[in-house]
Order: C-alpha cells, then sequence, then structure tokens
C-alpha cells in the first residue's frame, strides 16, 4: 500500500500539484496570521488615529464637565434641578467617555504608548479624586434643592477603569483607591 502511493506521488504530474496546494494554503494560512510592513504601518495609524479621536472627546467631555460645576459654583441664586442635571449628565458623560478609553485599552484599540502615557494618568485621577467628588457634589446639590439622592462610587459601575488601571499602571502610581460599594 506504501509502495502503491508513493508510486503514485512520483508521477510527473503528481508531486507538482500536491507541492502547488500544499504551498498554496500554507501560504495563504501564513499571510492571514502575519502582516506585511505596509499592513503594520497602516494598523498603527490606526490605533494612533482612534488615540487622538478619543482624546479629542475626552477633551470635550471634560471642559463641558467643568464648565457645568464652574457655572453651579458661579452661581448666586439658589440650587436647582437644573443645576443637579447639568452637572450630573456632564459628569456622567466624561466618566462615560472614560470608560469607553479604558475598554479600548484594554482590547488593543488605542497605541498602547498613548494608552499608559496619556490616559491611564487621567483614569487613574478620576478613580481616585473625581469621581468620588463627583457623588459628593451631586449629594450637596440634592440637599439644597431637598430632593432625595442616594449615588454611590460603586466599583462595578466603573469596572473598566479599574481594570486598565490595575493593568497599566505601575504600583507607585497606584495607591490605594478609595474604597467602594461592590455590590449593584
Amino acid at each position: 500500500m506504501l509502495d502503491d502511493l508513493l508510486a503514485f506521488i512520483a508521477k510527473p504530474a503528481v508531486l507538482p500539484a500536491i507541492t502547488f496546494v500544499v504551498g498554496g494554503v500554507f501560504g495563504f494560512l501564513a499571510t492571514r496570521f502575519t502582516m506585511t510592513a505596509s499592513e503594520r504601518s497602516a494598523h498603527k495609524q490606526r490605533l494612533y488615529d482612534n488615540s487622538n479621536s478619543h482624546k479629542r472627546e475626552k477633551e470635550k467631555r471634560y471642559l463641558e464637565y467643568v464648565n457645568a460645576l464652574g457655572a453651579y459654583c458661579a452661581k448666586t441664586d439658589p440650587a436647582s434641578l437644573a443645576d443637579f442635571q447639568s452637572v450630573a449628565t456632564t459628569g456622567e458623560l466624561y466618566f462615560n467617555e472614560l470608560k469607553i478609553i479604558a475598554s479600548a485599552i484594554l482590547d488593543g484599540r488605542i497605541d498602547l504608548a498613548s494608552g499608559r502615557d496619556d490616559f491611564i494618568p487621567d483614569i487613574i485621577e478620576a478613580l481616585q479624586k473625581n469621581i468620588p467628588q463627583h457623588y459628593e457634589t451631586l449629594k450637596k446639590i440634592a440637599n439644597r434643592i431637598g430632593a432625595p439622592y442616594d449615588g454611590k462610587f460603586r466599583r462595578s459601575n466603573y469596572e473598566s477603569l479599574f481594570r486598565a488601571a490595575e493593568k497599566y499602571a505601575s504600583a507607585a502610581a497606584l495607591p490605594p483607591l478609595p474604597a467602594t460599594e461592590t455590590y449593584n
């Protein structure tokens, strides 16, 4: 049986056909699992463009949030529900953009250097300072307008931020984070 197989393979038209098929299959698989220099360059450019897009959106959302806080602090009239909604909405949009960025970092959709050098410090600052203060500010506004508010800084609401910070921040840059509630 082995002799028959070897005799079949040794025929003049069979060996080149087998080589062509096997080479084609391996060649196809090799191109699917590797990138050419131009493909690598295009991929790096996409990651860079994605990073820049997120930077612009983060800055926009941050400025909206800071402006809402500034308008509330500069207000001489009593606090109103509109003040509460403005601060709550703009803050939520800003923190949501940070969550989107954290997910993009974890998924590899953002240039790693930009993620580590630009976004992770912002995420750490948000977890340590901005988000806890956001909930305190909302609680104070709600008390001033006489509205019930029981919002709390819960890890489950910001899990992607915590995962990105824990994965990419150095231990020195990540001191103990504020206590959060772990239930929903």
